[in-house]
This record gives structure tokens, sequence and C-alpha cells, in this order.
């Protein structure tokens, strides 16, 4: 999202959003205000209509509601104007492309006028007149070269800093699209595509691929207990723990509400349950402070499922298999890692 209002305006904004936000059942988070951001400040129509026919039909905003408010109206416009962006980058590339291949055709032309008249003059028979105008006809065409160089350095120029701005714009663009604002990991978008190019190149892996899937044990009594707002840093506290934990080449992603997604290429089923188990216990080690920072609270913990990548997999049959081992882990007690039955080595 880029928003370019100055601070005497947003800070504008702010005052309006609070009330707005107060009155929903929604948390107080990065997305929610996104949302009524949006709304208040009417940069949004789509947005606002939605939202109104939300309160209209329920009164309040639900996390759900403000999540899919959020992916319709302000994700999906950030993936459009990368498009847009890439479209834009295009075509200054294409522009510099042509001003160089109008100037490669005239240095061509002008080329072939001094070879002609090279040859002419090596041959001799040339009268003074007929010389003259040999002259006046080079200096015109040098002139005329020296022109359009000019003409492509400038056009080179220009479009040489165009790009770069683009290019960092469409950097941005990208990176907000495919990032969890709460969390700063991946989202879910960016998530499904790091996954389907791993398993695409997955006959490269000596040791196969591995995903583990992790969710917040409790975690609407944690919400109901100490509030959203706590809810909310615990989340971003094990992202912190996954960020530390993993690798720093490993996919770590927001999967949705509680639950997290660390994918683990080149990575054995042993190894993996290994890293799991890590990031289990840096969990619940962990101590987050309730929001009156000396509130004594309790611990979180979370619930793991591990599943091995099978030659032939879609990765929607290997996140289900990681998912059923996560729910073998809840009902066995939570706090704790399960790796999914068939991916475990047969006895022989």
């Amino acid at each position: 999202m880029r928003y370019q209002d100055s601070k005497e305006y947003s800070a504008e904004l702010l005052r309006l959003v609070l009330p707005q936000m107060s009155a929903q059942d929604a948390a107080f988070n990065p997305l929610s205000y996104a949302v009524w951001y949006e709304y208040v400040s009417g940069i949004n129509p789509e947005l606002t209509e939605a939202v109104d026919a939300i309160i209209d039909d329920k009164k309040v905003l639900a996390d759900d509601d403000v999540q899919e408010v959020y992916q319709r109206f302000i994700a999906e416009r950030d993936e459009s104007m990368t498009e847009k962006l890439q479209a834009e980058l295009r075509r200054v590339m294409d522009e510099i492309l042509q001003q160089a291949q109008a100037t490669a055709k005239q240095a061509e032309q002008y080329g072939n006028e001094l070879a002609e008249h090279t040859d002419a003059l090596q041959s001799g028979g040339f009268d003074e007149g007929k010389l003259s105008k040999v002259i006046d006809e080079l200096i015109n065409g040098a002139q005329g070269m020296r022109h359009s160089v000019t003409e492509l350095q400038t056009t080179v120029e220009v479009q040489s800093q165009e790009v770069e701005s683009l290019k960092r714009e469409l950097q941005q663009a990208i990176s907000e699209a495919m990032t969890d604002p709460l969390t700063g990991l991946k989202n879910r978008r960016a998530f499904d595509r790091v996954f389907s190019s791993m398993i695409e190149d997955s006959a490269g892996a000596k040791n196969g691929h591995a995903l583990l899937m992790l969710d917040v044990d409790h975690f609407k009594k944690v919400n109901d207990t100490y509030g959203h707002v706590f809810g909310d840093k615990a989340l971003r506290s094990i992202a912190h723990v996954l960020q530390t934990t993993v690798k720093g080449g490993d996919p770590v992603a927001r999967f949705g509400g509680e639950e997290f997604a660390v994918l683990l290429p080149d990575t054995a089923v042993e190894g993996a349950k290994v890293v799991a188990e890590k990031i289990r216990e840096a969990v619940e080690n962990g101590r987050i402070r309730g929001t009156s920072k000396t509130e004594d609270v309790g611990k979180i913990t979370i619930s793991i499922g591990v599943a091995a990548y099978k030659q032939g997999d879609t990765p929607e049959g290997l996140i289900e298999r990681a998912d059923q081992a996560l729910y073998q882990s809840k009902s066995n007690g939570r706090n704790r890692v399960t790796v999914a039955e068939s991916t475990v080595p047969q006895a022989a």
C-alpha cells in the first residue's frame, strides 16, 4: 500500500479511524486499520460499499470480514498495481530500444554513404563542384548522426532514471503484495508460489522436502483472556521465533489466522522433526508481556504437524497430510510435534 497523505491529514484520519475500529468485533491489527483508513478517507469506493453492506447485514465487522475485505479490495489492488508498474517498465524499455534502433539505422545509412563516397574519391574523376557537393553531404550526414547520438544519450539518461524509479516502486509493490502486514512473514499468496516452485524442482533435492504446519494452542482463549492486542503481539513473537530458528533461505509464512507454515527444501523428515521441536521449545520457553508490561501472562504454546514430500505429491496433498498431523498433535494434548504417518519409513 502506498499512501502519500501529509502527517496532518493522516493524523485527522487516525482520529476518525479509531472510533470506527472500536465499534467492531475485529481486532486492532494493521489489516483492520488499513481497511478503515481507506474507508474514512474515501479513496477506495468499492471497499466502502462492501463495508457498508456488511454493516447493514451484520452491524459490525468480525476478523473474518476484515480479512476478506482486505484481501479483495486492498491486496488484490496492490497486485493490480504491480501489473501496471510492470507494463510501464516495459513501455519505457521499449522507448529506449526504439530510439536505439533508429539511431543504429541512421548510423548504418551514414556508413553506407561514407563507403560510397570513399570509393568514388579513390576512383578519381571528381571536378571541384562535385567534390564540394560530396563534402557538404558528408558534413550534413555527420551533423545528423551527431544529433541522433545526442538524442539517444538524452533519452537513455532520462529513461534510465525513470526505469530506476519504476524498479523501486515495482519491488516495493511486489514486496507488499507478498507480505503479511502483521508479522512481516510471507503471506499465503507468496507461500503458494514458493511451494509450487519447490515441488517443480523436487527432482534435484537429494533429501526430499518437508513441510511444517503450526497452529497456536487455544488462541481464541488467549484473545478472550488478554485481548486482541496481546494476541497480535503473540503472533508477531511466534513469527520472530520462526525467522530466527529456521535457516534464512527456508520460506516461512503466515498461512492464515493463527496458523503458520514452514517449507524445508532438501530436508529429510528426521531433520524436519528436529527443526519443529526447536521451534516448539523456543515458543514454549518464551515469555510475552501483557499490555500492562507487569501482567503475568501464561505460556503460549504451539502444535506442529510434519509431512515429507512424496513423488507425485501436489501442494494440496502435502498440506493436507501436514494438517492431519497437526490435528493429531492437538488431539493428543497440544504443545507437541507429530509426523504424518504416511511419511514415516516402514520397518523391514
